[in-house]
């Protein structure tokens, strides 16, 4: 069985996923660096 969808459905997901992954890094990293923290990860996101 395969899963033939558009392409633009492949790009729509992969955005998805790395905004997802990047709120996930962002609430771990709260527990271990305060929120007007100077470290890169915190500045950035």
């Amino acid at each position: 069985m395969s899963a033939n969808f558009h392409p633009l459905v492949y790009i729509i997901d992969y955005i998805l996923g790395v905004i997802m992954w990047t709120l996930i890094g962002r609430v771990a990293m709260n527990i271990f660096q305060k929120e007007d923290s100077q470290f890169f990860f915190m500045r950035v996101f």
